[in-house]
């Protein structure tokens, strides 16, 4: 188990905890209710925990860790944090990074909101509400299957990544507890995956009929997967795949390399990108 060494450390840590909880939520209410009960995306399994005794202060706490998360993507994806060697491939990693922390202050603003009372637990049409927003700007049908196509290919990306083991290599976990973490780890970042892939499908579709209602949640991904032959099974498999990947969340929290750089050093970097943004303006 790594044992954090900076209060950079510490948050960046109880943001992958603090994801695992939210895929904790999905899973295990679709596995053991047989749907989301309304916590069909995130949002929703934030507003459930807002339900539950002491709900409030997780949600405080989750809200902490999900900027603290935040802020560890911004160190991977603008300062590069986990040292990637220069290229195509490591930029596009990256980017994505990048992204990952505009989503994470998304949800630790939903949480911290939740917690405070400013904002309701509903999460009714959020996938929708936003696909519409974006289909009512110019050339917005292609601008939603464009967002499509990138979570398909996020979606195989992590695919890959379970089954080529990438993912390992900033963990360091006990020998005897490898092989089975090891396990729960590429099942649940596989299951992420493929789910991931069906929500990018359903964008691509809302693009092409432009119809904002068939963008759909992770809830609507696995009741399109419960329709498939064997469908029954196949739902099963995906919850407790989801589960497996809350799992996998606590596993890094626990075990991942965290490499935060110093306050300087993050000062350092932007200085720098600022005098290289500066430079190609001019």
């Amino acid at each position: 188990m790594q044992h954090p060494d900076t209060a950079f450390e510490w948050v960046a840590r109880l943001g992958y905890a603090s994801r695992g909880l939210i895929y904790l939520i999905l899973g295990g209410l679709a596995l053991f209710s047989g749907g989301f009960g309304g916590a069909e995306n995130s949002t929703g399994a934030l507003s459930t925990l807002l339900t539950q005794p002491f709900g409030r202060i997780l949600l405080a706490i989750m809200a902490l860790g999900f900027f603290g998360f935040a802020a560890w993507r911004v160190a991977q994806g603008l300062f590069n944090a986990d040292n990637l060697a220069p290229g195509l491939k490591s930029g596009f990693v990256r980017a994505g990074k990048a992204l990952s922390a505009a989503a994470n202050v998304s949800l630790g603003g939903a949480a911290a909101g939740m917690a405070l009372g400013l904002i309701g637990g509903s999460s009714e049409g959020s996938e929708e509400g936003w696909a519409a927003r974006l289909m009512s700007l110019p050339f917005g049908p292609y601008l939603v299957g464009a967002v499509g196509l990138v979570i398909v290919g996020a979606g195989i990306g992590q695919i890959w990544k379970a089954f080529s083991g990438k993912y390992r290599e900033p963990l360091d976990i006990l020998p005897r507890l490898e092989k089975l973490l090891i396990l729960i780890c590429t099942y649940g970042i596989a299951a992420r995956g493929v789910v991931f892939c069906i929500l990018g499908g359903f964008l691509v579709y809302a693009g092409i009929v432009v119809e904002p209602n068939e963008a759909g949640s992770m809830g609507d991904a696995l009741d399109w997967v419960r329709g498939l032959p064997f469908g029954g099974v196949l739902f099963i498999l995906a919850a407790i795949g989801l589960i497996a990947f809350a799992a996998s969340c606590v596993i890094f929290a626990l075990y991942r390399r965290v490499d935060a750089p110093g306050a300087g050093e993050m000062g350092d970097h932007a200085r720098s990108m600022a005098r290289k943004a500066t430079a190609h303006v001019r």
